[in-house]
């Protein structure tokens, strides 16, 4: 089963806020370095192109997002004029 879930996390340290999802509830995070967010468990989610996308709060209205997922991981990458940067929101 697939379904399309919203994960907050917060941008200084990576954690998880909350998840809304119909099927998957055990996502792990971790913020291994600035702009940098690793995210496990979200095997039953939609795979993207459809099922993943982001939003960025408008204090971070000029950071790149950059998401892949590989080996089970999703991984996002922030930047900032072509720097890595935690997020603000």
């Amino acid at each position: 089963m697939t379904t399309r879930a919203a994960v907050n996390i917060l941008g200084s340290t990576g954690a998880l806020i909350d998840i809304t999802s119909l099927g998957v509830d055990t996502i792990a995070t971790e913020h291994p370095g600035p702009g940098q967010y690793i995210i496990h468990g979200t095997l039953g989610m939609a795979a993207a192109p459809e099922g993943w996308g982001y939003v960025l709060n408008q204090v971070d209205a000029a950071c790149s997002v950059a998401i892949g997922y590989t080996d089970g991981v999703l991984a996002v990458s922030v930047a900032k004029d072509g720097e890595p940067t935690d997020l603000a929101h």
